[in-house]
């Protein structure tokens, strides 16, 4: 119950912040709220190295709250939840974070817009029910091509310290194998 109401109060507070942080409404400006949910592409495709099956859930689900409009972008404040069914035990990320979103990227030749967001989270990770392992910090970056105005398609490429199972980000090696690239859709819901 005492989880349950930390909880709750760290969501309103989250959503007092953004409410302040959009007082200064910019002309271009129509969202403050969303949910990014991406899919990790390796594991969904093709067999890996530890036994993990095709088709495996690694599903990673994201609140965005967006504030502090300028004219190249806006902050996001990030919460995120990470479920990875893999084969020798499961695998719950929670984090929050930091990121700012550029919003006004155009690719050449091409009229589309796109948004590049490089962010930062740091998060507890637990591994099969055993105790949560803190300090595990997360670097990674979200590219964003709107197909509507409340819907984007997201691709997010991540490197995670994973100090759960011994693979921090101290060399060029752990850099590698922790790395994961994440395929999905972006909801913009205020």
């Amino acid at each position: 119950m005492k989880n349950l109401i930390k909880l709750i109060v760290l969501f309103a507070f989250a959503i007092g912040c953004t409410v302040a942080m959009n007082g200064q409404v910019h002309k271009d400006r129509d969202e403050m709220i969303s949910f990014v949910v991406t899919q990790d592409v390796k594991l969904a495709t093709i067999e890996d190295d530890y036994g993990n099956q095709p088709f495996t859930a690694d599903v990673r689900v994201t609140m965005l709250w967006k504030g502090l409009q300028t004219d190249y972008g806006n902050l996001e404040i990030r919460t995120g939840f990470e479920y990875a069914d893999l084969s020798v035990t499961k695998y719950i990320r929670y984090s929050g974070g930091v990121g700012y979103s550029f919003n006004h990227m155009i690719i050449p030749f091409v009229k589309t817009r796109y948004c590049v967001a490089p962010f930062i989270n740091y998060g507890v990770i637990n591994r099969g029910g055993n105790s949560a392992t803190q300090g595990a910090f997360e670097f990674g970056a979200d590219v964003k091509i709107s197909i509507s105005k409340r819907a984007k398609i997201v691709s997010t490429f991540v490197v995670t310290d994973r100090n759960d199972i011994g693979r921090r980000l101290n060399t060029w090696e752990n850099v590698a194998d922790n790395f994961s690239w994440g395929l999905g859709l972006e909801f913009v819901v205020l």
